[in-house]
């Protein structure tokens, strides 16, 4: 094998090794993006999860304050009749 070939065959090969290289580098780049996506979908994803627990905690104040708004008109109405007696 000559010079001229060997020399041509080793250009190949670094070609091939820095076109893999590049290949590679691409795959990382779109791993460590997709790792960084699934991170945001699973803060999403948590803080979606705690909207939901605000929300049924807000109703179930609401319903709290639904069922003891009657109760609270009931005894205001009580205490003012009582002093209209006296």
């Amino acid at each position: 094998m000559g010079r001229i070939e060997y020399s041509q065959k080793y250009e190949i090969l670094i070609n091939e090794i820095d076109t893999r290289d590049s290949v590679l580098d691409c795959l990382s780049d779109l791993n460590y993006g997709n790792k960084i996506r699934t991170i945001e979908i699973v803060e999403a994803n948590n803080n979606f999860h705690q909207a939901n627990r605000l929300r049924e905690q807000l109703i179930k104040s609401q319903g709290l304050e639904f069922e003891i708004s009657p109760q609270i008109q009931k005894n205001t109405a009580e205490i003012s009749y009582r002093k209209n007696i006296r």
